[in-house]
C-alpha cells in the first residue's frame, strides 16, 4: 500500500455505529486523535447498531476505521485493499485487517473478580443476541475465573435468543432469575439488557440489588439513566480504544506497517452504581437520595436540595446517610462529582476549566483543591498517568 500524499488530509471511512454511547466514544476517540496531527476528512453517516455498515464503492478514502460486523465488510474492504483498522469484538478471526479493541476478557475477569468473595450465592450472565455472532469468549472466561475463585459457586447462562428487542424476552427472563438462588451476581452485556433485567426482576418480586446485582459489560449513560435504578458497569475506556485505532491507521496511512499486532486496551474500572450497591438498598431515602445524585451531580445542586426533593429534613438525610454509609451525603456528591472528573481527564481532552463545569463544581480552584486533597495529586498530574 503506497503512503498517503502528504499535501492535503487524509480521508477517513468510519463506519462505526453511533447510536451507542461506546461508540460515539470510539469515534470521539479517533477524531482526538486526529486534531493532534492538524485534522483528518471524514466520512461518517448516522448509524443504529443493527443497521449494515458499507463502503460507498465510489469513495476515495485513505483509511477505515470500522467495526468489522459482516463478511460482505470483510470482502469490501479487501477489494477496496484500504488500509483498516477493526475496534470490534467481532472480526477477530480477520488477521489480515488490524485490530483495536477493549480487553474482552479483561473485562470478563474483572467482571468475575468484583463479584466474587461478596456472599452471592449464585453467578448468571445474560450475553447479546445469536444473531450478533459473537464469541462465547467472555462467558467462558467469566466463569472460568468465578469457578478459579469460588468453586462451589453455581454458574447460569441465559439461554440463547435472537430478538433485537430484548425486552420481548423480559418474561422469560423472569422466570430464569427464579430458578437462580439468591442473591444472584448478575453479568449483563450491555446496559439495555440490564434494564430488562431489572424489570424482570422486579416483575418476579426480586428486589435489585439485594436479591439480583446487575453489573452491564458495555456502558450508555442514557439507557442507565432511564433504567428504573442506575446500572454498575465497566470502564472499557472506549475514547481510548479509538485514540489508539487512530494511531494504528495513521502508521498503515504512512506506509510505516503492514501486520500489526491487536491492541487490547485493558478496561478501566468497575464504575458501582445502585444495581450492585447493596448498602444503599437498605435505606430507601438513601437509595432515592443516591439516585439524584447520580443524576442531577452536574447540576450546581447541594444537600439541601436533594433533602427538599425528598421531602425530608436536611438533619434527616445527613442521619440516615451516616447510619447507612458511614459518610455525609455532602461527602457522597463530592465522591461521585470526583470520579467524573477522573473519567473526563482519563478519556478526554477536555480542559480543567470545562471539566469542572461539567462536573457541577462551582469553579476550577474548587474542583483541584477537592481532587487534590483526596487523590493527592492535582488533575493535571493524574491526567498524564492516565
Amino acid at each position: 500500500m503506497p503512503p498517503i500524499r502528504t499535501h492535503r488530509r487524509p480521508r477517513v471511512a468510519l463506519l462505526v455505529q453511533t447510536a451507542s454511547h461506546w461508540s460515539r466514544e470510539v469515534l470521539f476517540g479517533v477524531g482526538s486523535y486526529a486534531r493532534e496531527q492538524g485534522g483528518w476528512e471524514f466520512f461518517s453517516q448516522p448509524r443504529g447498531f443493527h443497521e449494515s455498515l458499507e463502503l460507498p464503492p465510489d469513495l476515495e478514502i485513505d483509511g477505515v476505521v470500522c467495526r468489522l460486523t459482516s463478511p460482505a465488510l470483510y470482502e469490501s474492504l479487501i477489494k477496496r485493499a484500504v488500509p483498516c483498522v477493526n475496534v470490534s469484538w467481532l472480526g477477530w478471526e480477520h488477521t489480515d485487517i488490524a485490530r483495536v479493541c477493549s480487553d474482552e476478557l479483561g473485562c470478563a475477569r474483572l467482571a468475575a473478580d468484583f463479584y466474587c468473595g461478596k456472599d452471592y450465592r449464585s453467578i448468571g450472565y445474560i450475553g447479546p443476541p445469536s444473531s450478533l455472532a459473537y464469541s462465547s469468549h467472555l462467558r467462558e472466561v467469566l466463569f472460568a475465573r468465578a469457578k478459579e475463585l469460588e468453586s462451589a459457586i453455581p454458574l447460569s447462562s441465559y439461554p440463547p435468543y435472537d430478538t433485537d428487542d430484548f425486552a420481548a424476552e423480559k418474561a422469560k427472563v423472569s422466570a430464569w432469575l427464579s430458578t437462580l438462588p439468591p442473591p444472584t451476581a448478575l453479568v449483563v452485556w450491555n446496559t439495555y439488557i440490564g434494564r430488562v433485567a431489572i424489570e424482570a426482576a422486579n416483575d418476579e418480586g426480586l428486589v435489585v440489588p439485594d436479591d439480583v446485582a446487575i453489573l452491564a459489560i458495555e456502558h450508555d449513560n442514557l439507557l442507565s439513566s432511564l433504567s428504573p435504578l442506575p446500572i454498575s458497569y465497566i470502564d472499557q475506556l472506549p475514547h481510548e480504544v479509538g485514540y489508539r485505532a487512530g494511531q494504528q491507521l495513521h502508521r498503515l496511512m504512512l506506509g510505516e506497517a503492514a501486520n500489526l499486532p491487536t491492541i487490547h486496551v485493558p478496561p478501566l474500572a468497575v464504575y458501582e452504581q445502585l444495581s450492585t450497591n447493596t448498602q444503599f438498598a437498605q435505606d430507601e431515602v438513601v437509595r432515592s437520595a443516591m439516585q439524584i445524585i447520580e443524576q442531577a451531580y452536574a447540576e450546581p445542586i447541594n444537600i439541601g436540595h436533594v433533602a427538599t426533593n425528598l421531602g425530608v429534613s436536611r438533619r434527616t438525610l445527613e442521619y440516615r446517610f451516616k447510619r447507612t454509609l458511614k459518610r455525609s451525603p455532602a461527602e457522597q456528591l463530592r465522591r461521585v462529582r470526583l470520579k467524573k472528573v477522573q473519567q473526563l481527564l482519563g478519556a478526554t481532552d477536555l480542559s480543567v476549566e470545562q471539566i469542572a463545569y461539567h462536573t457541577g463544581f462551582s469553579h476550577p480552584a474548587a474542583m483541584i483543591r477537592s481532587f487534590k486533597r483526596e487523590l493527592g495529586m492535582t488533575p493535571t498530574q493524574y491526567r498524564r498517568r492516565a
